[in-house]
């Protein structure tokens, strides 16, 4: 009977534990997801650059997207003058941008990520942001809004989020852009 009851006791005491070690877990994810909820309230996560569509010989608008913040970003996609969203397509971005994102399957599995995620901005590297540069087809816009005006000029809006955090932030694209930040393209040279 006593060892009967000495195994029920330290059952019991492992499922305490077992307990007590579950909400620390718990609390702790909660925790790191409030700092990651923070973050996003002190900083412009993203800046953004465009320039002007160049119909002649490309076809396409230029939009130079940089995370500021040392959480991975995702790139969701575009506003167009506000009535045409554009999701954020891989093939849009230049060949030399691909280095600037991180592979989704390591960043986060549970979350519902899109495929264009950039790195967190290094320490190291502060202040200089890399941009990653998305080629926009005008066709694009235009087929989802075959009335918008190409001889006026875009209101672009960039959609991102921190990765794991489901509130969208909305990041205007400035004309004029520093050259000095720009990620050269093989038509740039």
């Amino acid at each position: 009977m006593k060892i009967i009851r000495s195994k029920q006791r330290h059952t019991t005491q492992a499922i305490a534990w077992l307990i007590v070690i579950l909400l620390i877990f718990v609390l702790g994810l909660r925790a790191r997801r409030a700092e990651r909820e923070g973050a996003i309230e002190s900083t412009q996560p993203v800046f953004a650059y465009l320039n002007a569509p160049t119909l002649a010989t490309n076809n396409f608008v230029r939009v130079d997207v940089g995370n500021t913040t040392n959480l991975p970003i995702e790139v969701l996609g575009f506003d167009v003058n506000g009535s045409t969203f554009l999701p954020a397509r891989r093939y849009w971005l230049s060949m030399e941008s691909v280095d600037l994102l991180i592979d989704v399957n390591e960043a986060d599995k549970t979350a519902k990520v899109s495929d264009i995620v950039l790195q967190a901005l290094e320490p190291t590297q502060n202040p200089v942001v890399s941009y990653a540069r998305f080629n926009i087809p005008l066709a694009e816009i235009h087929r989802q809004n075959s009335e918008h005006d190409f001889m006026q000029e875009m209101n672009i809006q960039v959609l991102t989020r921190i990765l794991g955090i489901d509130e969208v932030e909305t990041t205007p694209a400035r004309h004029g852009y520093p050259t000095a930040h720009t990620v050269p393209t093989p038509s740039d040279q």
